[in-house]
């Protein structure tokens, strides 16, 4: 549907321009503040039925902490940051469908 393509479509915006937030954290050496946003965007979105997708990307790009080896201004080890991705979850979050009452149960039955 148009929806989804369109939930697609600004998903994969938002994390171009966490990447880019990224460089130019990197660049400007305040990997403390993106790391801190970045713990943000994945607290608010793993796990989350309708914005876990986005956290999904980021993990599938890489997009991670930025690491004491990138940056002298960093305290985050390289193994704590791809450790932060491996956390991510792949699976489709799927919605358990509606419980069938026991009175319903019998008006299957009697359909059979």
């Amino acid at each position: 549907s148009s929806r989804v393509l369109w939930t697609l479509a600004v998903t994969q915006l938002a994390t171009d321009c966490i990447k880019a937030l990224r460089a130019g954290c990197l660049r400007e050496e305040e990997s403390e503040r993106f790391n801190k946003f970045l713990l943000h965007v994945k607290l608010e979105h793993q796990g989350n039925k309708k914005t876990n997708g986005l956290w999904n990307l980021l993990a599938v790009r890489k997009i991670t902490l930025i690491s004491s080896e990138e940056s002298p201004d960093s305290d985050v080890t390289t193994e704590q940051a791809k450790k932060f991705l491996e956390e991510a979850t792949f699976e489709p979050v799927v919605e358990e469908p509606p419980k069938v009452e026991a009175a319903e149960e019998d008006l299957f039955d009697l359909l059979e």
